[in-house]
């Protein structure tokens, strides 16, 4: 399967539900290419190595730019409104954990 009939998932947070649950599934799924996405430099890069992924981002406007197929949200739950709010604004489909939100 050539990358362009491949989805573009990203992962937005990557704290240990992430890592341990999501991430080994996406980045092994041959009709996915796994996008990464979080605050944290170091982790960022360790995780690009370790799983061999191209496409990264620090900054989720730059990932919202670049407009992947889809994004998995794992942050905190006080954070989900405001980023599931942005994506589906930009048309982005969305996969969030629960909880969706505390209050909207």
């Amino acid at each position: 399967m050539n990358n362009s009939q491949k989805k573009r998932i990203a992962l937005i947070g990557l704290g240990d539900i992430a890592r341990k649950t999501y991430l080994p599934i996406v980045a092994n799924h041959p009709k996915i290419i796994p996008v990464l996405c979080t605050r944290n430099k170091d982790v960022l890069n360790k995780l690009k190595t370790q799983y061999r992924i191209d496409e990264a981002y620090l900054d989720r406007d730059k990932l919202i730019e670049n407009k992947p197929d889809a994004v998995m949200i794992h942050t905190t739950t006080e954070s989900h409104f405001q980023l599931v709010s942005k994506f589906l604004s930009a048309g982005i489909p969305v996969f969030v954990d629960k909880p969706l939100c505390y209050t909207y």
